[in-house]
This record gives C-alpha cells, structure tokens and sequence, in this order.
C-alpha cells in the first residue's frame, strides 16, 4: 500500500492569539546568532569551519519571517475589520524595540571609553573603534542610530553595537507593514501563490544581488539590511495567510515539524544555498504554529522556553558588549583551548547574557514599554489604515 504525505485541509482550529512555540523558538535563533559571533574568539578550533557555527547569521532571517508571521497574527484581524490603527501600531513597535536599542548603544560607547583608559585588547571587534573616526563621521553614524536608518545604506560601515543593523531593518518594515498589507491584497485570495510569489522573489533578490556584489542578499548588513529583509518579512505575512486557509492537520501537522527540522540539519550540515535554508528555517515557522493550533510542542508552550524567547530580544543586543567584555577582559587569560572547551565556554557566556537579558527585561524594558504605549496614546489620533477589501480566501 503505498504511503502518501498528508494533504493540507482547511483548518478546523484557528490560530490561537498567541503562538507561545514561536515565541520559545526566537532564542534558539538568537542562541545561534550568538554562536556564529563568539566563534570568532578562538580561532584554530573547528569552529571556524563548522557549518553549523559559519551558517548561524541566518538566525537574523529567521526573526525577519517570524516578525512577518505574527505580526499578521496580531493585527490581520483588525486591518481585515478596519480598526487598523497606524499610530498605536507604530508606537508599540517603538515601545518594543527603541528603549533597549538606547541603552545597549550607551553601554556600548560606554564600555569603549572605559576600555580604552584601561587598555583593554580587543581581539576581534575593536568597541572603541568608533573615537578614530572624524568627528562629522561620528556624529552622522550616532544620528542614524537614533533614528534607526543605519542599515538603510546610511553609513560607510558598522559602527556602535554593530548587531543593531537588524534592528534598523526591522523598523524599516514597521514603517512599511500597511504597504506590505496592499502588496500582498490582490494575491490573499489565493495564499499559495502568494507564499510562491515571496518565495520566488527572495530568490531572484538573492541572484541579482550575488551577481551585483558577489555575495548573498542574506549576508547584507549595514548597508542594505533593509532590502534583505523586505522578501523574508513579506514572506512570514504570506505563511500566515497561507495558515489561516490550509492546515496539515494534528498528525500532518507534528510530522511536517519535525521532518523540516531534519531537512534543516542537512542543508546546514551540507552548507547548501543560504536562501534554502533560509526558506526552510521560513517553513519551521509556519509548521510549528500549525503544530501548536493542533494541540503539539508542548514543551516549547512551556513557561520556561517561553521566557527565554521573551528575553531572547535582550540576548541580541547585549550579546555584543558583553560578549567583548566577557572574552576579552574577563576571560582575557583562557590561553589556546579547543573546540569542546570552546564550545563550554560559549555555552556560559550565553547563559550569564540571558540572565542579564532577563534582568534588563524585568526591569528596564517592560516598565519603558509601558511608558511609551501610555504616552502615545495619549499623544495620538486614531488614524486608521483601511486597505482594500480583500475577497475570502479560497
């Protein structure tokens, strides 16, 4: 008898209104952003040529999709309902991303001067870098930081906390998101092709910048960080759609999940195209909210995983000074070591991150979120997005 993969059906159960598997998954993402950075403090281990540790900066796509795909979770019902408003929108996208973005920079410039009065050896990135530079220079890269375009080709190089440039695209596709929405309007009707269409766009991007720079759009940072997430992000508001119309079902569902995850693990074993693996990391997303609206991954629903991913934000932006002060000063004198003491000591590093990351969450980024929804609300007017009416989805 021969054995058939499940077919996709209508859904019978909605997306819940939170998706707690994805919300655990960002710090897996985040957890292997991190690995691909740290590798760099000890070269002469099979870090250096391990794919999985080489491959690690595709994490940031993985958030470019996710951000896609709930955000179209939260706020799909009200632009299909016509309570859509853009200032509460962005204000909360502000609230979400700017206070920590702020203060890591700070921390950033501030752990600079200190180093360098104290004479500090930065062995892979030089924090205190930034003071060589004129100071129109400085002060045009300190502009664009606050202002969140410094991945919008707005600058010669990275400067600062260097992984902020995602951030800088992320706001990018915030300000564009009802854009997104009436690009996406004539194809909602049918969300195969739509995810096709995104699909195929992300590829053809990927070619023609590869031909045009000699690398992939998915290593693209500063200076055109902003393209490379437009295909990813319009990519996760397709699989949305594409879940609000066909769903594999509990068994299919769990089976596509873990079956994608193996997939991944040979194309990053392989070191395959960056863009197969970024639509495979593209399809874990849409599979694990199936999975979870069909009553699996549990575990990831847990609170623990889902704390984690709460933080995993903080993980990001800290990641970088700290990582610096906890390498180069703090574990200044580790000598040579290799892969597996390495890989302990990332695994610390990482851990003692989180737990900062948690501290700044609890205690800084929760209370100045809460801050800034208030005051722009009540700074704002009700201004309403109304896209075209789209007809249901087939």
């Amino acid at each position: 008898m021969p054995v058939t993969a499940p077919k996709a059906s209508r859904p019978s159960v909605p997306y819940p209104p939170v998706l707690h598997s994805l919300t655990s998954l960002r710090f897996f993402a985040a957890a292997w952003v991190l690995l691909f950075h740290f590798k760099e403090f000890f070269p002469g281990t099979t870090l250096q040529s391990a794919s999985a540790a080489r491959l690690g900066y595709l994490g940031v796509d993985f958030f470019f999709v996710l951000s896609g795909f709930v955000l179209a979770l939260v706020y799909m019902p009200k632009i299909d309902d016509s309570r859509f408003d853009y200032w509460s929108f962005l204000v909360r996208r502000v609230a979400r991303i700017y206070p920590l973005h702020i203060l890591t920079l700070v921390v950033t410039l501030g752990l600079s001067l200190i180093g360098l009065q104290l004479g500090w050896d930065f062995t892979v990135w030089n924090m205190a870098d930034w003071q060589k530079r004129e100071t129109g220079e400085i002060l045009r890269a300190l502009f664009t930081h606050l202002t969140l375009i410094h991945a919008w080709g707005s600058t010669n190089g990275l400067l600062f906390n260097l992984p902020s440039w995602s951030i800088s695209a992320e706001w990018f596709a915030y300000l564009l998101f009802p854009v997104f929405i009436i690009a996406c309007a004539r194809l909602i009707s049918r969300p195969i092709a739509l995810v096709v269409f995104c699909s195929v766009a992300l590829v053809a991007l990927d070619m023609a910048n590869t031909i045009a720079t000699g690398h992939s759009l998915l290593k693209a940072t500063w200076n055109i960080g902003a393209l490379r997430i437009i295909p990813t992000f319009a990519l996760g508001i397709a699989l949305h759609r594409l879940g609000q119309a066909h769903s594999l079902g509990p068994r299919g569902s769990l089976l596509a999940f873990l079956i994608a995850l193996v997939v991944l693990t040979g194309l990053v074993a392989f070191e395959t195209s960056e863009v197969m693996i970024a639509l495979c990391l593209a399809a874990i997303v849409f599979l694990a909210a199936d999975a979870e609206r069909n009553g699996h991954l549990k575990q990831l629903c847990n609170p623990f995983p889902v704390l984690l991913g709460e933080v995993s934000y903080g993980v990001y932006l800290w990641h970088f000074p700290l990582g610096i002060l906890a390498f180069d000063v703090v574990l200044a004198r580790r000598g040579d070591v290799g892969s597996g003491t390495a890989l302990v000591l990332i695994a610390a590093v990482i851990a003692a991150i989180t737990a900062v990351s948690w501290a700044s969450y609890k205690l800084f980024e929760v209370p100045a979120r809460s801050a800034i929804v208030s005051a722009g609300n009540a700074l704002g007017t009700p201004s309403h997005f109304t896209p075209r009416t789209p007809p249901k989805d087939d």
